[in-house]
């Protein structure tokens, strides 16, 4: 199910870019616009502590995926048009990424990885892996697909093209590299572990890496999400210590603002028309997804007001959007 609700970002204007781990430096400046945000809900999901809906991936049909929580079982589910579709490929699933065929990867306690569409999956499993730790986060249009599994002790991420594994390595990802996201121009973001397992977002293009980090945060950050046009989507931690939501454009950082009634929010995925997804945390921490689709409507920084009641089905909302612990993603 599906509720709509209109504001504005907070922006901010930054004197400091993402430093590229090779050497590289990018322009930052400020950007402002409206997002109307609608609230993801799986009727199947539960509405109590840490349980709820976490929107994953978009594509540009509008097609949504992620997963939701109910007493300790977790599904992955397909949002077509606010209806939704479960995706199970045994035991606990985690629907992550869709591409504009409709392939939707992910991965299963039971089996690892997969790849598939209409309750039809097939195994993801890079051969360096341990058995059962290969991970899908992503698909392209040319049904590239990027995940990580575990070699030994530390995360590693992967390429696969038709079969074929190829790695994705930082070289300032000291403990770990973390790909999330690919684009039609074989672009990876992703984020990685520094010396201190402090995360950094990155852009990979054909193997030279971008860093980004959002500027002033106090531990920054994690790249989420990338469409055709390079802009990532993705969240930092604040010097209050609360997630916060970013959208990266050629160097310009915007920070979107809060929903009303959230305590913290995380995004996820983003299309090619900039409408972005991700979940949040309402006062009850119970997590609902969300879409947040560009309007060019108002300001930056207002008090936003708490909208309270009940959705059809039980479902409670006591805020309007955000997101939930950092991606909730599982290593």
């Amino acid at each position: 199910m599906r509720t709509r609700i209109s504001f504005g970002p907070m922006t901010k204007t930054l004197l400091l870019a993402g430093v590229a781990s090779v050497g590289m430096m990018a322009d930052a400046s400020a950007k402002s616009g409206g997002y109307t945000f609608t609230a993801i809900n799986d009727p199947l999901a539960g509405t109590t502590y840490l349980q709820g809906t976490y929107a994953q991936g978009i594509n540009d049909a509008g097609q949504i995926v992620g997963y939701f929580d109910d007493s300790g079982v977790t599904r992955g589910f397909v949002d077509t048009n606010g209806t939704f579709t479960t995706v199970n490929d045994g035991a606990n699933t985690w629907a992550e990424g869709i591409n504009d065929l409709g392939r939707i990867v992910g991965y299963a306690s039971a089996n690892g990885g997969f790849v598939g569409s209409n309750g039809v999956y097939t195994a993801v499993s890079n051969p360096n892996a341990v058995v059962g730790s290969t991970k899908a986060t992503a698909i392209n249009t040319a049904g590239q697909i990027v995940g990580t599994y575990l070699p030994t002790l530390a995360i590693a991420s992967f390429i696969d093209t038709n079969g074929a594994f190829t790695t994705v390595s930082d070289p300032l990802g000291v403990e770990g590299t973390y790909a999330s996201a690919i684009n039609a121009s074989g672009q990876v973001a992703g984020y990685y572990l520094d010396s201190k397992d402090n995360p950094h977002g990155f852009l990979d293009t054909n193997g030279t890496f971008l860093t980004i980090d959002y500027p002033g945060a106090k531990i920054t950050s994690w790249a989420t999400g990338l469409n055709d046009s390079g802009e990532v989507v993705g969240y930092y931690i604040g010097t209050n210590d609360t997630y916060y939501t970013f959208l990266e454009t050629n160097g310009t950082y915007t920070t979107i603002s809060s929903p009303p009634g959230s305590t913290e929010t995380w995004a996820t995925g983003i299309n090619d028309s900039g409408d972005i997804v991700g979940y949040y945390w309402d006062s009850m921490s119970v997590v609902h997804g969300f879409l947040a689709t560009r309007d060019g409507g108002t300001t930056d920084g207002a008090p936003l007001p708490v909208i309270g009641g009940t959705l059809p089905g039980g479902l409670l909302l006591l805020g309007w959007l955000g997101w939930c612990l950092p991606r909730r993603r599982r290593a």
